[in-house]
């Protein structure tokens, strides 16, 4: 049984890569079975946000799972999928929960989404006794990383560069209307860092009134309906979408109409979402200046240089803590080990204790029985190691006499 641990993610496929391979929940749960009924995988998380998709997995076949991949995700393995095995796979599962693998170094959502993941496939039945190990030392960890660095102190977040994106467009945010298009995490940051701003409207577009209605409240917003959107388009200066469709939201007539009624006053738009909200044909439109999420790298990129000591620690942390978590596991193999070893022996001492318990009613000399003991378990228990040390010198094998020398505590 083999740990793996394998995806895509911003590093080494661009936008519209992702978003092919890119999961809802639903389809994760899908994957998950399929993945598990191909017999190549015991147990399997799949986590999937906008800017990657990973599968972590104990798996016996390694090449079956690369055909899954190939066949079932729509994307070649090469060049884009990465692979790493056990004490990689680990510190490579730690450092993305830690957010030291995120384009936001160090940022906090990619911890919920992680164990969002781990709930799903508990739910499908996914999760076995060795990944539910294993994340349980992973959320240490991260705990461990955020507690003892500074690697989450005033990250850059998306929404902050998009906000920066849009001081580049506009000198005065503050006379802006803003539209936004979803109500998650990343929606929250933005309109924030919006509202310290000082803007003043705000429309938000989602399906959940309840986390909308949240939303408006803390920026002094409204809500609307999906289906409104084009009906307050044309009054929106900043559209910012991070939802979770499977299609656009956005294309490129309905913008052309809005961009039109508004005289060809600019629209500066942000799709963080992947799948992406918005057809990338918008674009190409006049006064529209669309950017997706892989455009704010740059950015955020800028901000990373204050956080690499950080960043330095983080890593010691986890390459500390993922070598543990593996020899723990070895541990254990040799736990099993050992526990087989010393049930075989206290069988074959039952079964010594019981003749001897028999003879000792029979009337012979307890001292004759002691001896007769001590003579047939020196003998039983000697003879597999003398056997297959005898065996081993016949064969030449002087490195496995050494061992059992080392092993058995044989002194020269």
């Amino acid at each position: 049984m083999t740990l793996l641990a394998c995806g895509i993610n911003h590093l080494t496929a661009p936008v519209d890569l992702r978003e092919q391979v890119a999961l809802s929940p639903l389809q994760a749960k899908n994957a998950l079975q399929e993945l598990i009924s191909i017999g190549a995988v015991n147990e399997a998380v799949i986590l999937s946000t906008c800017n990657r998709v990973e599968i972590y997995s104990e798996v016996t076949d390694f090449n079956k799972v690369q055909q899954w991949i190939s066949h079932n995700l729509a994307l070649p393995v090469d060049p884009y999928w990465y692979f790493h095995t056990e004490r990689n796979a680990v510190s490579h599962i730690m450092r993305v929960a830690s957010g030291l693998d995120s384009m936001v170094m160090g940022e906090p959502q990619i911890l919920g989404q992680m164990k969002d993941a781990v709930n799903l496939a508990q739910e499908v039945g996914a999760l076995g006794s060795g990944l539910q190990r294993l994340f349980q030392r992973v959320f240490n960890v991260t705990k461990q990383v955020r507690t003892d660095t500074k690697i989450g102190a005033n990250p850059i977040t998306l929404g902050f560069a998009a906000v920066t994106l849009a001081k580049r467009i506009f000198s005065d945010l503050s006379k802006r209307n803003v539209l936004l298009i979803g109500a998650g995490d990343i929606i929250e940051l933005a309109a924030l860092h919006l509202f310290n701003q000082g803007i003043k409207r705000f429309i938000i577009a989602s399906r959940s009134l309840s986390k909308a209605e949240k939303l408006a409240t803390r920026v002094h917003g409204h809500w609307i309906p999906m289906g409104d959107i084009p009906l307050y388009l044309t009054d929106s200066d900043i559209v910012i979408s991070a939802t979770g469709s499977e299609l656009p939201l956005l294309g490129k007539g309905a913008v052309e109409r809005a961009i039109k009624a508004r005289k060809h006053r600019p629209i500066f738009m942000v799709d963080l979402a992947v799948p992406r909200d918005i057809e990338p044909e918008v674009g190409s439109l006049e006064d529209i200046y669309l950017y997706n999420i892989d455009d704010l790298k740059t950015i955020i990129d800028e901000s990373k240089q204050c956080r690499e000591d950080a960043a330095l620690h983080a890593e010691g942390i986890i390459e500390l803590q993922a070598e543990h978590y593996i020899r723990n596991i070895q541990s254990l193999n040799a736990s099993s080990l050992i526990r087989q070893f010393r049930a075989e022996l206290n069988t074959i001492a039952q079964q010594e204790v019981q003749r001897a318990s028999v003879r000792l009613e029979q009337g012979v000399d307890p001292k004759i029985v002691i001896e007769h003991v001590c003579h047939n378990l020196l003998n039983k228990f000697s003879h597999a190691p003398c056997a297959k040390m005898k065996q081993a010198g016949y064969d030449g094998r002087l490195e496995l006499l050494a061992f059992a020398r080392q092993l058995l505590d044989i002194k020269d």
